[in-house]
């Protein structure tokens, strides 16, 4: 009496085999590659993130800014404003105001700020940064070269316009 035997035969494993190496072949390199471009993607997009974090920062110091100067690399703007509440008065005196300076350099590949003596990193990635005054317009010209890709440079260039000035109220 026979027993019906049951599995598989060597050439049904071998043609499995086959197969799905075939098909793990060709889908695991692309899967590989997605992870990768999905990577590189966030550097780039945290990279352009980084600009517009400065340009907002700019945006808001050449509004205050009175004046603005280029010196070694280094932008450098003042202004005046209102000190009403350092008396614990609630209101402003004549005598109240007080004079701020913000200044902007690049630091190997960190855009740094410097508010009334305290400073902070606005931007990072940067490969290059210059600034340009002429008359009330600030132009800042902003590179970011990612870290660890071979994506080209990004290049920004932004103009602000410093707050208008009263000429009567200098006189």
């Amino acid at each position: 009496m026979l027993r019906k035997q049951r599995g598989f035969t060597l050439i049904e494993l071998l043609l499995v085999l086959a197969i799905s190496g075939t098909l793990a072949g060709a889908f695991v390199p692309s899967v590989f590659q997605y992870f990768r471009l999905t990577k590189l993607t966030n550097i780039r997009v945290d990279a352009a993130g980084e600009i517009e974090k400065s340009v907002a920062k700019l945006s808001l110091d050449t509004e205050m800014a009175a004046t603005a100067a280029v010196n070694a690399g280094t932008l450098t703007m003042t202004w005046t404003d209102w000190d009403d509440w350092s008396a614990g008065t609630g209101y402003a005196r004549w005598d109240d105001f007080r004079s701020h300076t913000v200044s902007y350099a690049l630091v190997d590949t960190n855009l740094r700020r410097t508010y009334d003596g305290n400073a902070s990193t606005v931007a990072r990635y940067l490969s290059a940064v210059t600034f340009s005054v002429s008359g009330r317009v600030v132009t800042v010209s902003m590179t970011v070269s990612p870290e660890g890709t071979n994506w080209p440079a990004m290049r920004r260039d932004y103009k602000f316009y410093l707050r208008p000035v009263n000429e009567e109220a200098r006189k």
